[in-house]
């Protein structure tokens, strides 16, 4: 039972916002009562108190539309998952990472693919999880699966053309 929801959507369009807001049983959130310097920061923060069932955020969210609810936001891959309560992120992060992603894809190369540049761009995307988990198999002293991470992220960095500051965050 998953819901996406826009935030660009979400804070433009009344209508939308009114279904949505139906739909989740959250009050709804007219325009002139979200603030006017940053109405996304607001609206999230909205349905994030309102909410009655676990609410996640995308990786590409800008940290400025969620810099308010940054304690209670959990990174689980190419989500954050909301919780006042907290949870254990890594066992999630862990079971997203090597159970439920298809990560074969990151190792293709497209090169007669138009998209190509698009798509290595949007891998990065993987690099927050990736370097927290890069971090816990360290610390837990697992350095084959770290230093397997490491590669992964050398591979996605080289793709998008960003090696220097990949191999910046991996020192």
């Amino acid at each position: 039972d998953v819901q996406v929801l826009n935030i660009h959507v979400l804070t433009g369009w009344d209508d939308y916002r009114k279904r949505i807001s139906k739909d989740l049983n959250i009050p709804f959130l007219p325009w002139d009562e979200m603030d006017a310097e940053n109405p996304y920061a607001s609206c999230l923060s909205h349905f994030l108190k309102h909410a009655r069932r676990p609410l996640y955020v995308a990786v590409t969210l800008r940290p400025s539309m969620r810099e308010a609810h940054q304690d209670d936001l959990y990174l689980t891959g190419l989500a954050f998952r909301h919780s006042k309560e907290g949870f254990d992120d890594m066992a999630e992060l862990k079971n997203n990472w090597e159970h439920k992603f298809r990560i074969d894809y990151l190792f293709l190369s497209l090169q007669a693919d138009i998209s190509a540049p698009l798509v290595a761009y949007v891998n990065m995307n993987y690099l927050p999880g990736l370097l927290k988990l890069i971090k816990h198999y360290r610390e837990s002293g697992d350095l084959y699966k770290a230093r397997e991470m490491e590669e992964l992220v050398r591979v996605i960095g080289k793709k998008a053309e960003r090696e220097e500051e990949v191999n910046t965050y991996l020192n």
